[in-house]
């Protein structure tokens, strides 16, 4: 792998592709993470920096867990990480998070419009009301 990245690394689906290889193939023993690497590609993929960041973010949220299994690291899906899976995963949470986003800037812009227009309103009543305060005044002064 060269210095400079050809193409973006998606780090959401790594790390769902990722929890999906551990649920399809830890379910009867732990995986070791050369085998679980090969599995799921990600050599050519990352770096060796990215490759410990994705597997620490994992158990850093509580989705995998990992044993000293003859004297090697392996790794297995624990149940937070298949609920969290039947939630979606990282791209769906990341897609929920955009769309309340999307939506609070909406409320915000039309709450923004709601304001203006109600301080608009305001002013013209104040002077409607001005005008008339300051014609009775004048009439009455005739």
């Amino acid at each position: 792998m060269g210095i400079f990245r050809e193409e973006k690394v998606n780090y959401l689906k790594i790390l769902d592709d990722t929890l999906k290889s551990l649920e399809k193939h830890t379910d009867e023993k732990p995986l070791p993470k050369e085998v679980l690497l090969q599995t799921i590609n990600l050599l050519d993929k990352l770096s060796n920096r990215d490759i410990r960041l994705v597997f620490d973010k994992l158990k850093d949220d509580g989705f995998i867990n990992v044993i000293d299994s003859n004297g090697l690291d392996s790794y297995f899906i624990t149940f937070d990480g298949l609920l969290f899976l039947q939630k979606g995963g990282y791209q769906e949470k990341q897609s929920i998070i955009n769309t309340n986003l999307r939506f609070k800037k909406i409320l915000n812009a039309f709450l923004l419009i709601a304001t203006v227009l109600g301080s608009i309103y305001t002013i013209i009543q104040i002077r409607d009301a001005y005008c008339k305060n300051i014609g009775s005044h004048l009439s009455q002064l005739k």
